[in-house]
């Protein structure tokens, strides 16, 4: 081997060493835990985030934040300065409703999994291994934005007293609407409150591959779920 091209070599690995630390400076890879944020992210989703030069979190964006020494995933609803509120299950924003589409049935097998192993919640009666079924819907934010949530019919927390979001602060709901733990509690690990945006630190960009089971089991990867842009 030449100078000339041992040179060349050591050059290329060091770019290729560069590109992998700034990858990692930029993007983050997280694993869902759970199931808070169906349809969108499922348990077992390997998702990377963007961690550089995110600027203020947008409405509607899936940002990764810690509260209380943990780490969340959830989607900003309110923005500093606004009014939130829950009625029948329908988001209410200054006192005007976001817009909800029928999107037909949310299907997936009653049985645990994800890293967190549990179960999901149904809104039919259903034993082991059989199909647990929730009601999709489209909603709309303002500036016509759009995405699924689940609804399991009259629950707790579909009805709210009005949330005035701070200064400095953002209002965020888990997409599962009746089986989420977010901005409607506010004693974590029960719930976060409101969510300071310096405790926002990463926007979910795409969903690289997602398992059923066990991460390392390529059978439980679940076909369609690979190089999925979050949104």
């Amino acid at each position: 081997m030449t100078r000339k091209t041992t040179i060349l070599l050591f050059s290329l690995a060091l770019l290729v060493l560069a590109g992998l630390v700034l990858g990692r400076m930029v993007y983050q890879p997280f694993w869902i835990p759970s199931g808070n944020m169906k349809p969108t992210l499922l348990p077992g989703d390997y998702l990377v985030a963007r961690t550089w030069g995110l600027g203020p979190p947008g409405r509607g964006d899936i940002v990764v934040f810690r509260s209380n020494g943990m780490t969340f995933v959830a989607r900003v609803i309110g923005m500093p300065g606004e009014e939130v509120q829950l009625v029948k299950g329908q988001v209410l924003i200054d006192g005007t409703a976001l817009p909800q589409a029928p999107a037909g049935d949310f299907q997936e097998a009653f049985v645990r999994g994800g890293p967190g192993g549990g179960l999901p919640v149904c809104r039919n009666q259903v034993t082991s291994g059989g199909i647990c079924v929730k009601t999709m819907l489209t909603e709309t934010l303002p500036g016509g934005r759009s995405y699924n949530v689940l609804d399991l019919g009259e629950r707790a927390f579909d009805n709210t007293p009005v949330f005035p979001v701070p200064a400095g602060h953002y209002f965020l709901l888990g997409d599962n609407r009746d089986n989420s733990v977010d901005s409607r509690l506010a004693t974590p690990p029960v719930g976060w409150g409101f969510v300071p945006a310096e405790a926002i630190f990463a926007r979910a960009s795409m969903i690289l591959f997602s398992s059923a089971g066990d991460l390392g089991d390529p059978g439980a990867w679940r076909d369609g779920r690979y190089f999925v842009k979050v949104r």
